[in-house]
């Protein structure tokens, strides 16, 4: 009687360097707490699940200040009408510079208007960079 020979039944053999491996971390029981909630909440209680969502929905570290719940396409919107106004205003400047207009008034009005877009475009720049500290 010859023997069977037993297939490899089961899983594939996985290769080390794919295989999970375990992490652990400590937490204050209040962290704890809060992240008990929220795995219960968001995936019926499994941990593993709501930190690894929480590790990979957010490219980098978020701080919570004033420019934290702007939206960045928004903002860039923003930058871009911007800079048309100011477009607009040098444009009216300029003419005025070559005596289109003589009006003193006006050629004050267009700097303080130039300052503060100056000013405008100087924040925004400081929010695209609390939000993204790799831009320059």
């Amino acid at each position: 009687m010859k023997k069977k020979k037993i297939k490899n039944v089961g899983r594939p053999e996985v290769p080390e360097e794919l295989k999970h491996k375990m992490v652990g971390f400590s937490a204050s029981p209040a962290l704890r707490k809060d992240i008990e909630e929220k795995a219960e909440l968001l995936f019926s209680g499994n941990k593993t699940k709501y930190i690894v969502h929480m590790l990979t929905q957010n490219s980098g570290p978020q701080f919570e200040n004033a420019y934290s719940n702007i939206d960045k396409a928004e903002l860039f919107k923003l930058i871009k009408e911007v800079n048309k106004i100011g477009t607009n205003v040098n444009q009216i400047a300029r003419k005025t510079n070559l005596g289109f207009r003589k009006d003193e008034p006006l050629k004050i009005a267009l700097e303080e208007t130039q300052n503060k877009i100056d000013e405008v475009i100087v924040l925004m720049n400081k929010i695209i960079q609390f939000r993204n500290p790799n831009f320059k």
